[in-house]
């Protein structure tokens, strides 16, 4: 029998969107087919149809589900973001006025609201995962990433935004800015979501993953923190993008975090079976 290496990026699709009953004969015959001479290219296109069929399938049945899963994590975050709006207003009216005042209580009070506006935006991200994750149980990983795409594509009219004349250095960083947080919202949509998905709590994560997470807290904390001190006054430091750097490797852990729980959470998912019989 031909010893061939079946193509990975396949054999993921089949293992990770078509797993079930209803695929574990057909993995075996592709398997067995494809070792008896079939081309790669063939192996393709038969990974191709399946998965297509088995989503075109899944949509029919839970389409309605779906789409409401999709519509009720909008709904939360226009809700929550116009409510934050309204309570945290006054921590940003007049900043420049506070800076000339550092290290006063009114100076403290306010970056001690924006944590506050910064904490409550992580957790619309977890929360919004949550809910979208809940509300459509059967296809939990393809909710959440159609819901991380919706919040791309609200953000594309800011990122976009028409400027009449030649880009300079502070029209650069606003767009760099949009882009960062766009992507670290993302990013923290993915890990809450991911972890809802889960059932395991985060202490039963493999050491790498668990130290992951937690630096990656630690750095948003810290770096939320020293640009709201910068804005409020309490730090001379005026270069914005020194904070820009930090948002960004906030934004690539995040993202990395989601990779490692979700490359887990298929054996997790068989772990936790295998320990409920």
């Amino acid at each position: 029998m031909n010893s061939r290496l079946t193509p990975r990026g396949a054999t993921w699709l089949l293992e990770r969107l078509g797993s079930g009953p209803r695929f574990d004969p057909l993995i075996g015959d592709l398997l067995e087919q494809f070792a008896e001479g079939r081309s790669r290219l063939w192996f393709w296109r038969q990974v191709a149809g399946a998965v297509a069929g088995h989503i075109l399938a899944a949509l029919r049945i839970h389409a309605l589900s779906f789409t409401a899963a999709v519509l009720a994590g909008c709904v939360l975050s226009s809700l929550w973001q116009f409510s934050c709006s309204l309570a945290f207003q006054t921590v940003y009216v007049n900043l420049a006025a506070v800076k000339q005042h550092p290290w006063t209580f009114g100076a403290f009070a306010r970056l001690v609201g924006m944590q506050a506006n910064m904490a409550t935006e992580y957790a619309l991200c977890f929360a919004s995962a949550w809910l979208v994750t809940r509300l459509h149980r059967a296809h939990q990983r393809a909710v959440l990433l159609v819901f991380t795409a919706v919040i791309i594509l609200q953000s594309l009219p800011t990122i976009a935004q028409p400027y009449g004349g030649a880009p300079d250095s502070g029209f650069m960083v606003s767009i760099s800015t949009h882009v960062i947080l766009t992507v670290l919202r993302v990013a923290c949509t993915l890990v809450g979501g991911l972890l809802a998905i889960r059932t395991q709590r985060l202490a039963e994560l493999d050491r790498w993953t668990r130290c992951v997470a937690i630096l990656w807290v630690v750095q948003m904390f810290v770096t939320g923190l020293l640009f709201a001190a910068r804005r409020v006054g309490e730090l001379s430091y005026t270069q914005p993008e020194g904070y820009l750097t930090m948002y960004a490797v906030g934004a690539v852990g995040g993202l990395y975090l989601a990779a490692l729980l979700w490359r887990q959470s298929p054996s997790l998912v068989i772990a936790d079976a295998a320990r409920l019989k």
